[in-house]
């Protein structure tokens, strides 16, 4: 029985059900926390106005008025230190008009509410997994390929998701209906569903995983008047947003923003964060991060970690191999590949090309996919003892990831002749000028720790039959997957281990 089969034998769920998890009881968003094994993600998405200044725009309040309970009107605490982590909460707090809250999830995985919460969440999320498998096939595809050859290619197919649900929302027409295409939703209704059940499924903060979306609306106050309310008020609703005014020719007001996506991503991207500004031509920005930390579920030994050479394309490199056990073994045409769980019950997996089996051709290809998202019994090979050497791995990439996202099939955004954003404002020549992807991974003994961003400017065993050793000495393909839902979090290649 495939993964699928397992969750269809859950049982379905009212779709309304989504609708009510958004109501729960909620929290404000948690503070900074700091641990080791980390991933954080971030998105920036900016829409741009070309050719649509107003010289003498009027000064305006708070877009968002009505919504008293979530006013924040706190000033920071004198005791806070400006630099401080506290002094940056304090700051963030008090210029938000709006405070982002979250849904109250049980917080122990021992918690029989926690088995509940999660079993209806996976039984309406199976609805979706085909679309959603075929947009990381997709998204893979372009997303990791190298930009360079022989060049480390990273992404975070969930905050990429994302980023494109919230553009929808802003969108109308042709341009949303490219985007609908891209994420394999057939309606705005649908794929708000979707959107919806994939960041429940991802949003958890408990004793075994820390896995928190966040998001934010950045508007420049020249523009203020042309923005609707209602989009604003309906992205809050699904996405659990913070929202912000000001005017983005000052200097202050990108540097609170370097704040939030600092304070949401714990500081893991603060090299690639350093020097954002916001361009005053600027309609609004949107930003999407997600932060996530667990450890494997059985930790490498560090005692056990030695020296080795990896094969890189570019000659032998020094790095420090780990060595442990993983969970699944899987050998297919062109590849072979092993899953290692993490503690919470998310999977790490890694692909090994064979010998004279091109990384990129393999990328495109995606076959993989379907064993990541499906677990087939294709290729399973059982009661094997897997012996896992993995390098200690320590990479980032920064790509333009434009010209990927036409060639998903998201056109018209990019294009200020054909761009539709009259769904949220009456403004002309509204288009999104720019896309950026940055991603930071780093695995060592004890787990995982990444960050990435993106801007649009608009993201019981049997006795065992045999032994595998499954070396990664060479490029390979990893991909960072939830536990619920089996959401991909990052994927990437790795031609250099960078550590």
């Amino acid at each position: 029985m495939n993964s699928s089969e397992k969750l269809k034998a859950i049982g379905d769920i009212d779709p309304k059900f989504v609708e009510s998890a958004g109501n729960m009881k909620r929290r404000v968003l948690p503070r900074l926390l700091i641990a080791a094994g980390a991933a954080a993600a971030a998105i920036g998405v900016f829409f741009a106005v070309r050719g649509a200044m107003k010289a003498h725009a009027p000064e305006v309040q708070a877009v968002v008025t009505d919504a008293p309970s979530q006013v924040s009107t706190e000033a920071p605490a004198e005791s806070a230190s400006p630099g401080s982590a506290e002094g940056r909460q304090a700051r963030l707090k008090s210029a938000a008009s709006v405070t982002a809250y979250l849904p109250e999830v049980p917080k122990s995985i021992l918690n029989s509410d926690y088995h509940e919460y999660m079993h209806e969440l996976l039984a309406y999320a199976n609805k979706a997994s085909q679309s959603l498998e075929a947009f990381y096939r997709l998204s893979g595809a372009e997303l990791l390929k190298s930009s360079e050859p022989g060049k480390n290619a990273l992404y975070s197919p969930f905050n990429v998701y994302m980023a494109l649900a919230m553009l929808a929302e802003t969108a109308s027409g042709n341009t949303r209906a490219q985007i609908l295409d891209t994420l394999g939703a057939a309606s705005i209704s649908e794929l708000r569903d979707q959107a919806n059940t994939l960041w429940l499924m991802n949003y958890q903060d408990n004793d075994a995983v820390v896995s928190v979306p966040a998001a934010s609306i950045w508007l420049n106050s020249p523009y203020c008047p042309s923005v609707d309310r209602n989009v604003l008020e309906r992205l809050g609703t699904l996405y659990h947003v913070s929202v912000f005014e000001g005017d983005m020719a000052d200097p202050e007001y990108s540097a609170l923003y370097r704040d939030w996506l600092n304070e949401q991503t714990h500081d893991l991207l603060s090299d690639q964060v350093e020097g954002k500004q916001f361009d005053p031509a600027d309609l609004m920005a949107m930003a999407s991060t997600l932060y996530y930390r667990t450890r494997w579920e059985y930790e490498f030994d560090k005692d056990r970690s030695e020296e080795g050479l990896f094969h890189s394309p570019d000659g032998d490199e020094q790095a420090v191999f780990m060595h442990g056990g993983a969970n699944l073994y899987y050998e297919r045409d062109g590849y072979t590949a092993v899953c290692k769980h993490l503690k919470d019950g998310s999977r790490a997996w890694f692909i090994l090309p064979d010998e004279g089996v091109s990384l990129d051709g393999l990328v495109i290809d995606g076959d993989w996919w379907d064993m990541v998202m499906e677990l087939p019994e294709e290729g399973l090979v059982g009661g094997a003892i897997i012996h896992l050497t993995l390098p200690r791995v320590d990479t980032e990439a920064e790509t333009d990831i434009t010209e990927a996202l036409k060639r998903m099939g998201v056109t018209d955004a990019f294009d200020a002749d054909s761009a539709d954003f009259s769904e949220l404002t009456g403004e002309p020549g509204v288009y999104v000028s720019r896309a950026n992807h940055g991603v930071r991974v780093k695995m060592d003994e004890e787990g995982i720790e990444a960050a990435s961003y993106v801007e649009l400017y608009y993201a019981g065993a049997a006795e065992p039959t045999r032994e595998v050793d499954f070396v990664l000495d060479r490029p390979f393909i990893f991909v960072i997957q939830s536990a619920c839902g089996m959401t991909p979090l990052f994927a990437g290649t790795v031609y250099h281990t960078g550590a």
